[in-house]
């Protein structure tokens, strides 16, 4: 089973799923923010609408410790209720984008808001269900394949967007082709998803089974909880700065260039996921070491964004895309690589805390930058 090649396959095509909806409403906000009335600001309300969301893996989590029998019942019902809503989610928001809603004296854009809440709700949900899910299978491999899905759940909408030419001031095809082909790919999941239990049935061996790993990682683990400290810790800030901070300051990096400038960091930043998650399989970034050298390595081009979103610096415009290409892949690829180290860990609910992490880092990111946007307005506008 550890060495099934369709089984890596479902797994990847699982994993397509998890952010595909929320990255395809940002390959989007090129068009969202013409008829949106927040313009520049809309990528930050969607990031706290994504976080709003978290409360129902928050809930999930609480549950899931105090009555794990609870959760065990009602995991598979749950996984593929929430593709339906996925998908309910994305076909509101087709009717709903270009509705415009006062409150007090401002308009704003509920309904469009309240359609990306619902589809969050699965995106948020898939760090809480879908990593223990594939912990389950029985080989660490499964979880660098999970991220490369994820990473390929970015690249498809980037792609689309790129056929769609939101560069221009004309599309191709419109805001709601575009998310009636996302659906089909979120049915695609959904049937992976089918295989995966289909296999699973298959093999009654993952439950018993002890992972012995021979690389490097596996002098460094220990049945403590510390042994996972720091691989959760860098989940957590990478998570933070890839799903949140990252793609709420972009609009206002890009803002003093070109809007074609903003278009291609944006895709870009959405584009390298998988190509640097791949990496992980044929190199291990997850010894302490490299984990921490890897996380320096980042930092510099997302330190760099965030620099051009507060100061308006002459810089060419070239650097706006090549920084945002760097900042997305060495950030998931060291998500990959925390995610691998975990994976190897003895702790039972190792990859448990992996997801909650992933989620908690976001959330903290998204609201510090709300404020900073919304408050204190130290980012800047046009």
């Amino acid at each position: 089973m550890n060495g099934s090649l369709p089984l890596h396959i479902l797994v990847l095509l699982f994993g397509t799923s998890a952010w595909l909806s929320i990255n395809s409403i940002y390959v989007q906000l090129p068009i969202l923010s013409q008829s949106a009335p927040e313009s520049w600001n809309l990528a930050s309300y969607i990031v706290v609408i994504i976080q709003v969301s978290c409360i129902f893996p928050f809930i999930y989590s609480i549950l899931r410790n105090w009555r794990r029998e609870i959760t065990e019942r009602i995991e598979r019902f749950l996984i593929v209720f929430l593709f339906i809503l996925d998908i309910v989610g994305l076909l509101l928001s087709t009717f709903t984008y270009t509705i415009q809603t006062k409150i007090g004296d401002t308009p704003h854009s509920l309904w469009l808001f309240i359609s990306i809440l619902i589809l969050c709700i699965p995106c948020t949900m898939a760090d809480v269900l879908f990593m223990p899910l594939i912990g389950r299978l029985g080989a660490p491999s499964f979880i660098t394949t999970f991220y490369v899905g994820m990473g390929v759940g970015a690249l498809i909408p980037s792609a689309l967007s790129f056929a769609q030419g939101v560069n221009g001031s004309s599309w191709n095809f419109s805001y709601s082709i575009f998310i009636y082909i996302i659906c089909v790919f979120v049915l695609i999941s959904l049937a992976a998803y089918g295989g995966i239990l289909f296999m699973e049935r298959r093999s009654n061996r993952h439950e018993k089974e002890s992972i012995h790993s021979t690389a490097q990682v596996s002098n460094e683990i220990e049945s403590s909880l510390k042994s996972i400290f720091l691989p959760i810790t860098v989940s957590l800030v990478a998570s933070s700065f890839q799903n949140a901070v990252i793609p709420a300051i972009l609009p206002y990096a890009t803002q003093p260039f070109k809007p074609t400038i903003y278009s291609l960091s944006t895709n870009l930043f959405i584009l390298t996921n998988p190509l640097f998650c791949f990496i992980q399989h044929c190199i291990s970034f997850s010894s302490s070491l490299r984990l921490s050298l890897l996380s320096l390595l980042a930092s510099l081009p997302t330190l760099f964004l965030l620099l051009l979103s507060v100061v308006p610096l002459s810089v060419p415009s070239a650097l706006l895309p090549i920084c945002s290409a760097l900042s997305a892949g060495l950030l998931s690829l060291l998500r990959t690589a925390a995610a691998s180290r975990i994976a190897h860990s003895p702790h039972t609910k190792a990859l448990f805390y992996c997801g909650f992490a992933t989620q908690f880092g976001s959330f903290v990111g998204a609201i510090t930058v709300f404020l900073l946007a919304n408050l204190f307005h130290i980012f800047i506008s046009s």
